[in-house]
């Protein structure tokens, strides 16, 4: 079964296993992961198996649910992945990728697993909602706790985790971080060395890759760097002070 490690400011909380049916995530004292926060929604989003995947979903909270720094409201979660709930990251392990029985559908009210004294000092407050300022500050906060990233730039920025070796950008389908407009299915890819560097690669001579506006064919990036490729532009963050 699948399990989920739970952080907050930077500090791992705890590591819950995911029963059979799944788990409700929220604030509320019967959750099974029990997040105590009044940012969190009391009932936020459940975590289901279905047809071979574990489908996460949010369930209408005020202040969203976030994978890998995308709103989503429906996601079949893969290993790794990381979902922002508030201030909380939760990653996302899939031990052994065992399959799971078809024919599941969302979870009821499943039983409480979690720390009762701290979910019922917050479960009687009124769900707090953040300006649109605010959810990107807290967000920001998950986001320094996921590690290496990269922020595309735009009126909402999306965060980009560098959970992988080598990660590809470009305008093709199979990429990993897809960018319209890049000019080539493969543009360019970031890959993180064995000293933990990370250097970003120009691919082809006519892809237009920039870091800190000067046009690069491979380099390594630090933390703050202005990554362009093709007309989107990137922010480099480490996830560390």
């Amino acid at each position: 079964m699948p399990s989920l490690s739970v952080y907050k400011q930077g500090k791992r909380m705890v590591d819950v296993r995911v029963q059979t049916r799944g788990a409700l995530l929220g604030r509320d004292r019967h959750a099974d992961v029990v997040l105590a926060d009044p940012l969190v929604s009391r009932r936020h989003a459940t975590l289901y198996p279905s047809g071979g995947c574990w489908i996460l979903r949010d369930l209408s909270a005020r202040n969203g649910t976030f994978v890998n720094g995308t709103r989503e409201f429906r996601r079949a979660l893969v290993d790794g992945d990381e979902v922002e709930i508030g201030p909380y990251l939760l990653r996302f392990h899939r031990v052994g990728g065992e399959g799971v029985p078809d024919g599941f559908t969302d979870p009821g009210l499943p039983p409480f697993t979690g720390d009762r004294r701290e979910s019922s000092r917050a479960h009687g407050e009124p769900t707090s909602v953040l300006e649109a300022k605010d959810l990107e500050r807290v967000r920001a906060e998950a986001a320094a706790q996921m590690g290496p990233h990269l922020v595309e730039e735009g009126a909402k920025p999306i965060i980009h985790a560098l959970r992988s070796r080598l990660v590809s950008m470009g305008a093709g389908p199979d990429v990993n971080i897809r960018v319209p407009g890049a000019g080539r299915d493969e543009a360019a890819t970031i890959e993180r060395m064995a000293e933990g560097e990370f250097w970003v690669r120009r691919i082809g001579w006519l892809s237009r890759v920039l870091v800190n506006g000067e046009r690069v064919r491979v380099t390594p990036l630090h933390k703050g760097d202005l990554l362009e490729v093709g007309p989107s532009k990137f922010r480099f963050q480490t996830g560390a002070d």
